[in-house]
């Protein structure tokens, strides 16, 4: 693209990123990020959203919560991006307290949240009030959270 003369994008780099995430190539992804920088586009939430799931599912949890801790209006999946990333790497403790900052900041969790600790091997009375959660928040039947 480059090459071509066409500067890549907020539309580009999130396509970019996730292909190097789903590869875990993090060299590639860390040079997406550098672009993403130069390009002036660190600031777009689908960009942060799209850099810190590379990072996390490449297994650099620290550089996934550099790109988190700075984003001002994070959305669920910002949210989720971290307690994924959290939860693959068994940091069920920090996975937990993500998700009271993102009850408290008043983001309300999803299917995917739900899902994200109810796939883990967590004690038995986190996950009974897990599962508590999925009741109150009316997405127990969701075919995600319900498998």
């Amino acid at each position: 693209m480059v090459e071509e003369g066409v500067e890549p994008d907020a539309y580009t780099f999130p396509r970019a990123l996730k292909a190097c995430g789903g590869v875990g190539m993090i060299q590639a992804g860390e040079e997406v990020h550098r672009d993403v920088i130069r390009s002036g586009c660190g600031n777009n939430k689908f960009v942060q959203n799209a850099l810190l799931d590379m990072y996390a599912k490449c297994g650099d949890i620290s550089k996934a919560r550099k790109v988190f801790d700075p984003i001002v209006d994070r959305d669920v999946v910002s949210w989720n991006s971290m307690i994924i990333g959290y939860m693959r790497h068994n940091l069920t403790v920090e996975a937990l307290d993500l998700l009271r900052g993102m009850m408290h900041e008043g983001c309300e969790p999803d299917s995917i949240t739900i899902s994200a600790f109810l796939t883990s091997a967590l004690p038995y009375k986190i996950g009974i009030q897990i599962h508590g959660l999925a009741f109150r928040r009316g997405i127990e039947w969701n075919i995600s959270v319900s498998n």
